[in-house]
């Protein structure tokens, strides 16, 4: 049997990170019997980890045979020590007081 890919995602703890995490552990990315360990990666924010720690229980609660580990954390070399593939997904967290003409701009 193949070793697990081990996979980064950064911004996991987004609107696309919370689909795609279930579609790479159920095989759909990587393959129907490729095994894999998830490195999730976000920032470290309030709002963020609560989205993150919501997340982990979610897919710690689904039937997912191929996800050998799982791990969320904020810390860059955490989350990309051993990485063979690297998903970086990217946008801006909505904060009070910014409209989305100065989100864009950034």
């Amino acid at each position: 049997a193949l070793e697990p890919l081990t996979v980064t995602v950064c911004g996991a703890a987004g609107h696309i990170g919370y689909s795609l995490l279930p579609m790479i552990a159920s095989g759909a990315i990587f393959g129907p019997s490729r095994r894999v360990c998830l490195q999730c990666l976000d920032l470290n924010l309030p709002e963020v980890m609560d989205s993150m720690r919501g997340l982990e229980m979610e897919m710690y609660d689904g039937n997912f045979p191929l996800l050998q580990k799982m791990m969320f954390t904020t810390d860059d070399s955490q989350a990309f020590k051993g990485a063979d593939y690297a998903i970086l997904l990217g946008a801006f967290p909505k904060q009070d007081g910014i409209d989305k003409r100065d989100v864009m701009e950034k």
